[in-house]
């Protein structure tokens, strides 16, 4: 009976371990949050997508940190295009090589689609331009399974930089299958979590004419194709993409990962919790699935990664009084300085 029932426990542990996730809109980083991405150029050999399917585990702990991007994710009416595209309700400011390129997004709980690029480059100027309908970058509820198909296509016009011709046009049409292929476990340098993959497959075609004489005159096209994977998951506050990878040739390229967590949490044997009323519009009701251990504190953070309350625990039962707190999505934290491997997380929705 005994060594039935640790059997049991190693099954529970090993099916916790590889929990199978769902993201929705609450689970990505919020307006005020900045992202360090790092950057690997020269992949280790091991760093490889993997197989497709159920409970996967992917070992990117080899990743080396060549050069990191910004990313700070904010209110169009806080970049220097509010009119330019007037149906975004936020965008995200990337700094990568000296250049600052806006992206435009229309957010909410159906999907995040990115509606418009603007910037000013180092090569190209300022330019603006509409994504056209748009690219859907996540469509929610993203779970295992999902599948989605759409094309749609951004283009440029700019001046031209040599005699001749009095402007240059650029047209990128795109053609997007993206599929949730995977799910599983993926070791980062910063810790393991629980995590779905999308697979992308991308085939561009990148057209330019020239104005000559008032007459546009088709110069030259040019089609490729690339797959990538990219691994998110809903452990990490603030919520990104935890790894992206290009691949041809079956090796890895232009890898890059989120650098850390921002608060400082490494989510590894997470234990449940159960929240209630979630949402809450006054005293929530945490309760905890086991035996309360010695110094366990409780830590809540706002959607920012910003800790906004903390508690000593004494018993499994909590009763948080939420009503002065603003509405929005809070990450709660239970550990144990006594036990590392005891740790409870779970999220809570004020409305």
């Amino acid at each position: 009976m005994k060594k039935f029932t640790f059997t049991l426990l190693l099954l529970g542990i090993t099916m916790w371990s590889f929990a199978q996730i769902t993201l929705v809109n609450s689970d990505f980083a919020p307006v005020g949050t900045t992202i360090i991405q790092a950057n690997d150029t020269l992949p280790d050999a091991t760093i490889v997508p993997g197989n497709a399917g159920a409970n996967q585990t992917w070992n990117f702990s080899a990743l080396t940190e060549d050069f990191y991007d910004t990313t700070y994710m904010e209110l169009p009416s806080a970049t220097p295009y509010p009119d330019r595209f007037p149906n975004a309700n936020f965008a995200m400011r990337n700094i990568s090589s000296g250049d600052t390129m806006y992206a435009f997004f229309i957010r909410n709980d159906d999907l995040f689609s990115n509606i418009g690029l603007a910037g000013n480059f180092s090569l190209a100027g300022s330019i603006a331009m509409d994504v056209v309908p748009q690219e859907i970058i996540v469509d929610f509820p993203m779970q295992y399974g999902n599948h989605r198909e759409e094309s749609f296509y951004f283009q440029q016009t700019i001046g031209s930089p040599t005699p001749g011709p009095d402007s240059i046009r650029f047209k990128n049409s795109t053609e997007k299958t993206v599929d949730v292929d995977a799910w599983g476990n993926v070791t980062l340098p910063s810790g393991t979590y629980n995590s779905l993959r999308t697979k992308t497959t991308r085939l561009e075609r990148d057209s330019t004419w020239a104005l000559l004489f008032g007459t546009w005159t088709f110069l030259a096209a040019d089609s490729t194709t690339t797959v990538s994977y990219d691994w998110y998951t809903n452990e990490v506050v603030p919520g990104f993409i935890l790894v992206s990878m290009d691949y041809s040739n079956d090796s890895a390229y232009n890898v890059t990962f989120l650098k850390g967590n921002p608060v400082g949490i490494k989510q590894t044997k997470v234990l449940p919790l159960n929240v209630y009323p979630n949402p809450v519009k006054e005293t929530a009701t945490i309760r905890l699935s086991g035996t309360v251990q010695e110094q366990m504190t409780l830590k809540l953070y706002n959607q920012a990664g910003a800790l906004v309350f903390e508690k000593t625990l004494d018993e499994k039962t909590i009763h948080l009084n939420m009503a002065s707190f603003t509405a929005g999505t809070y990450f709660i934290v239970i550990n144990s300085s006594s036990d590392s491997n005891v740790r409870y997380s779970g999220k809570i929705i004020k409305e």
